[in-house]
């Protein structure tokens, strides 16, 4: 399991929202539907590219997380 968390994204957010998928990109549809519902101002404008490219460093291992 792999898990994003928006607070690994930008470190001065209050989210506390975990994406969690078998693979990158299952973890990427979570975090980009609840980021275009939840932070849009911040994710307007992007595309699906900018997205994976900000969001591919900061997935993780589930067993990395609980660590």
């Amino acid at each position: 399991m792999k898990t994003l968390k928006c607070m690994d994204m930008d470190p001065t957010s209050t989210c506390d929202f975990m994406a969690t998928g078998a693979d990158d990109t299952a973890v990427m549809a979570n975090m980009k539907e609840h980021a275009t519902a939840a932070h849009a101002d911040k994710v307007s404008g992007m595309t699906d590219e900018q997205m994976n490219e900000m969001m591919m460093p900061h997935i993780k291992e589930e067993a990395e997380v609980a660590m």
